[in-house]
């Protein structure tokens, strides 16, 4: 930029242009709904999830993409003028693939007992 006194304008002219369009334009999103499907793997009864858990499991990652969790007040300070929620929520689904009723939680037994993370 202190070589090309052109490209230096360009980028002052760009850089203006994002400020105005960011300052003039009232951007509304509407929530987007993301159904999802929990996959309970268990080899014995104990390692079955109670459908509560997953219920606030599902709660609790709302909370975090609408930035609504407690612990927003550690965001560090450069961030915390742009920290922002996602405009999306998540649900269990209530249909699979084929179109069949579901409650979006899948338990399902395995003969395995510990996976790797490979």
């Amino acid at each position: 930029m202190n070589v090309d006194a052109n490209f230096r304008l360009e980028v002052i002219r760009s850089e203006n242009a994002i400020r105005q369009f960011n300052q003039s334009t009232h951007r509304v999103f509407a929530n987007s709904t993301i159904p999802v499907v929990v996959h309970n793997l268990y080899h014995s009864n104990s390692e079955i999830v109670p459908d509560s858990q997953i219920f606030k499991m599902i709660q609790i990652m709302n909370e975090d993409f609408e930035r609504l969790n407690p612990d927003t007040i550690n965001t560090p300070a450069a961030f915390q003028s742009v920290a922002a929620g996602a405009p999306i929520e998540f649900c269990l689904a209530q249909q699979d693939p084929s179109g069949n009723l579901t409650n979006g939680i899948i338990r399902t037994y395995t003969d395995t007992i510990q996976y790797s993370d490979m």
